[in-house]
């Protein structure tokens, strides 16, 4: 009999079921004298005979239902709990990365300007030069699979970089653009790089810069012409030969292409601007139009052009300011070019770069006066005083949500944010060398249509913001935790963690870091669960030291000497009648009504008591998972046990949900999800299993879907989408629930480092939904949010 009972043990099945199941599956035929099978308790009953009839069991019975009567403590017969005043908290301010904009200084622009009008007062007009083209051979590299693009160990947000460790020819990238196609193309000193998301092609142009026209045409500048790639055909545009201009044919960088669609680009050295005009009414051919200082350009040395929304080029000169040119308006046929200098209110004469914002705000970067912001009346300069990162601004751009973005030369990356939700005033937001970038000196800033921001560097190649992704507070911000559990949000949008290494207790207020250990009352130091009840207390529990109640005055204490069940404690929840039901490592369940604990342990019908888990569904009924033996559903009268012999996938049971359509979810330790519908007329659809991929056999009979792309249960979360997000110790599965609830329709999608995860394996147990809608979970030695109100593709919420 000693199998037996290894057996009902095993499979948490009491050892009178299995009798019983032996007893009619071992009936022989009618006459025959079973008796010693049956009565003497010294027969040898194989183990075989025993899977057997455990097998006729699962097939002939439903979950085991077991009355339970747990043992009463009343807190007036045990020593009362020990009550301290709560010492003030050790404060450690947040260390990120944001500050305060300061108010830009304003410089109210003198009415008396520099104009310059070609054609008038001796002044010439601009040259007209023919156009030659020429079919050239776009050649290339093989295509190189690139490595995946890497983190710092020390970001704290989705940002990657790409370099020659992951393939780059050359790490000095001047820009980058993405075409029609979705690839991405960058400017090198060494070839012009395409690169489709895994895949590198070399393209043998040395070029200072890459753009995109309207029709989806690449333009890249070399040292005999500009070029044009369609795709499928490569022209080189140059000026028709002639000694006197060959000069010319050497274009910078800069090029745009105007409402008109033609392209302007500087040229090299100190010879001005050219614009190419395609073939249009009132001219047959193709031409270059020049315009130089003497034609009234403010400069012969051009840095940065952009076009206004009036139609007006604006040229930023290496050395001179800034000027407009105003084409055939205000009765100039040939233009004209208005002067803006230091003088004018210009904070710096040399002009790295121009936009003008969805306001018609211009925004101009200088090498070492900052940035100046131009609304036609004035300069407003916005510098290292205010809060900008870095004076020497080499490149400035405004992404779609309207926030502007300015890269530096050795201040790294600057996000200014100038109406963003609940901000009174501007806000800087700083990305460096010391946490998320490789490099400090940005030369370029591009959002591509998926929105991730694109920034290329003067020698470190290329990094990838995603902003819609995954955030961390780390250890160098002030969170100090090695080991962070049970984090939650509080009443008043307060973060609190505990930490099972040693580290105490800590409140999080946006601000300030709050930490609490013994010196400063509370119980213990290694803390596994922290809840607040509905009357605002915080509890916490313990490994070794009980459960610990903090009011904001005093830490209340109970251990076993005060009527609690066992000092160490893994869980900890409450009920919707205030009842706090206390899980703990070895001793079974209790639950604490402010009166009396009530215990409920192995004696008393669990088949284990290494509790891990508590929720409580909507029809009130609260389950515990366990380490060994499956999950149990206490409806206040009698336990029932669901376990591997009848429907889940596993007897570790780790995270539990329910689902908005009332099913509960099982995350299985080392393994994948069970789904459990109590109302399914079916009972064959009543469990179903979720693997991982390529795990699901048929021939087991299981109702089994390998839908999963990792398993290893670390945390289940429903969001306000209704669904649910599965961390796993190889990342994050994201269950998306179809509205008809047919298990067919569930779509999986995975999140990994290559999203920004911090790492892939989750600290257990520590999901939630904050009030922001975020989803929030710890890491050893990080606290990481992800804003779903900035995922794509979302559904209104259910």
């Amino acid at each position: 009999m000693s199998v037996i009972r290894s057996i009902a043990t095993k499979y948490c099945i009491p050892f009178y079921a299995i009798s019983l199941s032996l007893i009619l599956f071992s009936c022989g035929t009618p006459g025959e004298d079973n008796s010693s099978a049956v009565n003497n308790e010294e027969a040898v009953i194989d183990q075989d005979t025993i899977v057997s009839g455990l097998n006729h069991l699962k097939k002939s019975r439903n979950n085991t239902h077991i009355p339970i009567k747990g043992k009463v403590i009343m807190l007036d017969t045990m020593p009362p709990p020990k009550v301290v005043p709560a010492g003030k908290p050790r404060i450690v301010p947040l260390k990120d990365n944001t500050a305060q904009a300061g108010i830009p200084e304003v410089i109210k622009i003198p009415e008396k300007l520099t104009i310059v009008v070609p054609g008038k007062d001796s002044i010439p007009l601009p040259e007209v030069y023919n156009v030659q083209i020429d079919t050239l051979k776009m050649s290339y590299s093989e295509p190189v699979l690139a490595l995946p693009p890497r983190f710092k160990d020390e970001a704290n947000c989705n940002i990657r970089y790409l370099s020659v460790e992951q393939g780059f020819t050359d790490g000095m990238v001047f820009n980058a653009v993405q075409d029609k196609r979705n690839n991405m193309w960058f400017a090198t000193n060494k070839a012009l790089i395409k690169y489709d998301g895994s895949f590198l092609t070399n393209y043998p142009f040395a070029t200072s810069g890459v753009f995109v026209d309207s029709k989806g045409n690449l333009w890249f500048p070399t040292n005999g012409g500009i070029i044009n790639f369609d795709g499928n055909i490569c022209k080189k545009y140059s000026i028709y030969p002639d000694t006197d201009i060959i000069r010319f044919n050497y274009a910078k960088s800069i090029i745009i292409e105007d409402k008109n669609g033609n392209i302007w680009f500087a040229s090299e050295g100190s010879y001005g601007i050219f614009k190419y005009e395609p073939e249009q009414p009132g001219f047959s051919d193709e031409r270059f139009t020049h315009f130089s200082k003497k034609h009234g350009l403010i400069s012969d040395n051009i840095n940065c052009i952009t076009e206004d929304k009036g139609g007006n080029i604006w040229f930023g000169s290496n050395g001179s300011g800034l000027c407009k040119y105003e084409a055939a308006s205000n009765g100039y046929p040939n233009g004209r070019f208005i002067h803006y200098s230091f003088r004018e209110g210009l904070s710096n004469n040399v002009v790295t770069s121009i936009i003008e914002d969805r306001n018609g705000i211009l925004w101009i970067g200088t090498y070492g006066g900052g940035v100046n912001i131009y609304d036609g009346k004035s300069f407003k300069h916005l510098n290292e005083r205010q809060g900008l990162s870095h004076n020497i601004v080499l490149t400035v751009f405004e992404s779609k949500n309207g926030d502007l973005w300015f890269g530096t030369f050795g201040g790294g990356l600057c996000k200014y944010e100038k109406q963003a939700t609940g901000l009174l005033t501007p806000r800087f937001t700083y990305f460096t060398i010391a946490d998320n970038l490789v490099s400090n000196h940005i030369s370029s800033i591009l959002e591509d249509n998926s929105g991730n921001m694109w920034i290329t560097s003067t020698g470190e190649g290329v990094m990838i913001y995603k902003r819609n992704s995954f955030t961390h507070i780390t250890p160098d911000m002030g969170m100090e935790f090695d080991f962070l559990r049970s984090p939650f949000e509080d009443t008043d949008g307060n973060f609190w963690f505990g930490e099972e290494r040693g580290g105490g207790l800590c409140k999080f207020d946006g601000k300030n870091f709050n930490y609490y250990t013994r010196k400063e009352g509370l119980c213990g130091d290694s803390i596994t669960s922290v809840i607040q009840d509905k009357a605002g207390n915080i509890w916490i529990g313990t490994i070794g030291s009980g459960l610990c109640k903090f009011d904001g005055q005093n830490f209340t204490t109970w251990t076993n000497r005060n009527g609690l069940l066992d000092n160490k404690i893994s869980y900890l929840h409450e009920d919707k009648y205030g009842n706090i039901w206390i899980g703990t490592e070895t001793a079974g369940v209790c639950r604490f009504d402010g009166k009396s604990f009530y215990h409920i342990t192995k004696k008393d019908g669990l088949c284990g008591n290494l509790i891990q888990y508590i929720m409580e569904d909507s029809k009130g009924n609260i389950w515990f998972g366990t380490r060994t033996s499956g999950a149990y559903k206490y409806d206040g009268i009698s336990i029932t046990n669901f376990s591997l012999p009848n429907g889940l996938d596993g007897n570790y049971i780790g995270p539990m949900l329910e689902d908005t359509y009332k099913n509960i979810w099982f995350g299985i330790g080392q393994g994948g999800l069970t789904r459990h519908d109590p109302d399914s007329p079916d009972p064959s659809s009543r469990f179903v299993q979720f693997r991982e991929q390529g795990q699901c056999n048929q021939k087991d009979g299981t109702n089994c879907y390998d839908i999963l792309y990792t398993i290893d249960s670390k945390f289940l979360v429903n969001d306000d989408w209704g669904n649910i997000w599965y961390g796993t110790g190889k990342g994050i599965n994201l269950l998306t629930l179809p509205e008809d609830g047919i298990v067919d329709n569930i779509k999986v999608d995975l999140f990994t480092r290559k999203d920004g995860l911090k790492g892939d394996n989750p600290v257990v147990y520590t999901a939630f939904i904050d009030s922001k809608n975020r989803l929030c979970y710890g890491y050893m030695r990080a606290f990481t949010t992800l804003d779903l109100n900035t995922l794509n593709g979302q559904p209104d919420p259910r």
